[in-house]
């Protein structure tokens, strides 16, 4: 299933759906390599190049499938979010103001005051990377909710924006948390940043 270049992968909605993906990805989890945005934001507004053309496409690999796949990116809010999560990676006064609320966030639930340091030894670097995941899978929508996902999935936006640090996906993929449990477990796991559709 793997491309050499970039216009050779697969394409999710065409060649493979989100459904066949998911099968065969247990953590749900793709790790956005390349984003191409056709669209300028300026603020939270979007002005998209042409009305038939996507906002941008990404080049996402899935670690457990070992392939790569191009998504294009057709709704608004999740070209929105996925500027917002690059745009986060770029900014290390956002990721400093970000560590510093977890920091005291972590002395909070725990009266410690060695969160950096822990950080430190899990994740040994401050890079980022940008994961994502498709909204109905990660988040099944019931009720109402799934009625409306049903009827109107293709207009709805569907991706869920993760940054993590560096290394996450590996992680999550092969359960490999070096030994953590518990509360420290807990804030290792979350996202740094996360952007997701309120549906």
């Amino acid at each position: 299933m793997k491309g050499a270049e970039h216009g050779q992968l697969p394409v999710i909605g065409k060649d493979i759906s989100w459904v066949e993906v998911a099968k065969q990805n247990r953590s749900q989890l793709l790790r956005a390599t390349h984003f191409t945005r056709f669209a300028s934001v300026e603020g939270d507004k979007v002005k998209a190049m042409s009305p038939t053309m996507p906002y941008g496409d990404l080049t996402i690999e899935c670690l457990e499938l070992k392939s790569s796949f191009t998504l294009y990116i057709t709704h608004r809010l999740d070209f929105l979010h996925l500027c917002y999560a690059y745009d986060w990676c770029q900014n290390s006064e956002a990721q400093e103001i970000t560590l510093q609320n977890r920091v005291e966030r972590f002395k909070f639930l725990s009266g410690r005051d060695d969160f950096l340091k822990l950080y430190s030894r899990v994740w040994k670097t401050r890079k980022m990377e940008v994961l994502v995941a498709s909204a109905p899978f990660v988040e099944p929508q019931r009720g109402v909710r799934k009625w409306i996902r049903k009827l109107f999935g293709t207009i709805l936006p569907s991706l869920i924006v993760l940054v993590c640090p560096k290394g996450y996906l590996e992680r999550v993929v092969f359960d490999d948390w070096e030994g953590l449990k518990g509360l420290e477990w807990g804030e290792m796991f979350k996202p740094l940043a996360e952007f997701k559709p309120q549906i």
